[in-house]
């Protein structure tokens, strides 16, 4: 698993990029979602997360890939769910918004984004499951 652990702590900082930064919000979340849709519309991105493409392959059967796995969909909850409290106090997404929630649909929607993305690259389609996604801030 020493390339999944080292793809973690050198590719994945670079994707995450601002969604990271302590004052992220509703900007930085969508920002890392055109990022996946231009990946994705890329050749190279085509082939997809190597995660996103262990959890689908590995993580049923072995402990530690979805250890791994586990730990990156936390850490990108994580950021989404501290962005989306960001949003909350400065009035940027619903009152009644469960930031927790949210962030966790999110996670599972840039996911399966990017499975989708990869049988079916269409840029109007990607955009499409994007706007879904944040339509559900509002």
């Amino acid at each position: 698993m020493k390339p999944l652990e080292r793809y973690s702590k050198l590719v994945i900082p670079q994707k995450l990029g601002e969604l990271e930064a302590p004052g992220a919000s509703v900007a930085e979340i969508r920002g890392y979602f055109e990022g996946l849709v231009r990946d994705l519309l890329s050749p190279e991105g085509r082939q997809g997360c190597l995660l996103v493409n262990t959890a689908i392959e590995k993580a049923a059967e072995d402990d530690e890939a979805a250890a791994v796995v586990r730990g990156h969909l936390a850490r990108l909850e994580r950021c989404m769910t501290h962005a989306l409290e960001n949003a909350l106090r400065r009035g940027e997404v619903r009152d009644s918004l469960d930031a927790g929630g949210s962030a966790k649909l999110l996670v599972a929607t840039c996911q399966g984004l990017m499975v989708v993305g990869k049988a079916n690259p269409d840029e109007a389609v990607l955009r499409a499951i994007v706007e879904g996604a944040f339509a559900a801030l509002s």
